[in-house]
């Protein structure tokens, strides 16, 4: 699983630790404000928010 997030959100951190809690194996990209769309949208058909 690869979870896109932005480092500084406490929702991603609220992803991570039930990620964790649930043993699920997971890697992290970071991404930057603004610029995270072009990364979103090809993978999410459109959606730009990450957790």
């Amino acid at each position: 699983m690869l979870l896109l997030q932005f480092s500084t959100s406490h929702y991603c951190r609220k992803a991570r630790l039930a990620l964790g809690y649930k043993g699920i194996d997971y890697q992290v990209e970071n991404l930057t404000p603004g610029l995270h769309i072009l990364k979103l949208r090809p993978l999410t058909k459109g959606l730009t928010t990450v957790p």
